[in-house]
């Protein structure tokens, strides 16, 4: 087994040029050996060939006697880094967290309360990180070579601007932006949290169901689960079931029973309207009364008819009180939620 190296560089594998020029600013300005840091993207400081990237990764990790974050907006969306941060926490390693903007300090509180972090671009704050690993290292053989040092520092501030510049172009998240991924994020939450409680009402209307064997009882069960625009949705389903196996003229029948008057036989000229109530009363759909034609509520096929139009005519009277249905209703056809309306029945049924 490797033995840990003393500092081990957590980054992104998309911050590969930062790390670079972070690795060369520890070795020339601070005088750590290369030998001595492990970054798993730089050659010669990474995993050896032939060994398992996961397990050489946990090696090293086990005993470095520093740990230096690289936080940017990559790193946060790597597993594979957020793992290595909980580990060097868990472990209790010294660690030095260093953030790249648009990161900030209020971004990373949360989880590295109370140690010191450096912000890449202050020389204050890369001055801190020199002496903090001086001291952690033991470096005795070097006099802090203030001018030297101040030179490397200055010019990985440089060398630096140009690459955050880029992944600031890149990644900033940007207040609309921001914005956008909190709203998609509550989003979220709200739609599991929806899917949740369905999947709840879906167990108990299985538990139901399991209790009965009616059909009927079956059926209402499953009606009173919906809300009031599917419940519409089937009552006109079911209407429409029943038309279909009736004459067209009934259907005529039907709508003057519903309006409280009766068909009339047509005036000369209307040989066909006529002949469609002959063939209907011969069915035995139509009864001609003497005084206007009515349907016969007796026969299997329209008495099935009338309980369902009952019962669309009942949910319609109770909708027309309520604004959110009507406001739907009138969006969708473009007029107003009325039973009695030649409208709504060509509409609708």
């Amino acid at each position: 087994m490797h033995s840990s190296k003393d500092i081990f560089i957590s980054h992104s594998s998309k911050d590969k040029k930062i790390a670079d020029k972070l690795v060369d600013l520890i070795e020339t300005g601070i005088g750590v050996s290369s030998d001595n840091i492990f970054c798993s993207s730089l050659e010669g400081m990474g995993i050896p060939s032939g060994k398992n990237f996961i397990n050489f990764i946990k090696e090293q990790i086990t005993e470095p006697k520093i740990v230096i974050l690289l936080l940017t907006q990559a790193y946060y969306k790597s597993i594979f880094c957020l793992c290595e941060l909980g580990a060097s926490w868990a472990l209790s390693h010294n660690i030095i967290p260093i953030i790249l903007k648009p990161i900030e300090y209020k971004d990373v509180k949360d989880v590295l309360t109370g140690i010191q972090v450096i912000r890449i671009h202050e020389k204050s704050d890369l001055n801190q990180m020199q002496d903090d690993i001086i001291s952690i290292l033991k470096i005795k053989d070097i006099a802090k070579p203030v001018a030297r040092w101040e030179i490397k520092r200055d010019s990985f501030i440089d060398s630096i601007t140009e690459e955050m510049g880029k992944m600031i172009k890149e990644d900033i998240i940007t207040p609309e932006k921001f914005k956008k991924l909190k709203n998609d994020y509550q989003g979220a939450v709200e739609e599991l949290k929806k899917i949740d409680k369905e999947n709840t009402e879906l167990k108990t209307l299985v538990d139901d169901l399991k209790k009965i064997k009616d059909k009927e009882e079956v059926e209402k069960i499953l009606y009173d689960k919906l809300d009031n625009i599917k419940r519409f949705d089937v009552l006109i389903a079911e209407c429409k079931k029943c038309f279909k196996v009736i004459p067209n003229i009934v259907y005529e029948a039907l709508y003057k029973k519903y309006n409280q008057e009766m068909l009339r036989w047509g005036r000369s000229g209307y040989d066909d309207f006529n002949d469609s109530i002959k063939k209907a009363i011969d069915e035995d759909f139509l009864i001609d009364t003497g005084e206007g034609i009515e349907v016969n509520s007796e026969d299997p096929k329209i008495s099935r008819t009338i309980i369902k139009l009952d019962a669309l005519q009942k949910f319609v009277k109770e909708m027309e009180e309520d604004e959110n249905f009507q406001e739907y209703y009138i969006g969708k056809y473009d007029h107003r939620l009325n039973f009695s309306s030649k409208r709504f029945w060509e509409t609708n049924l």
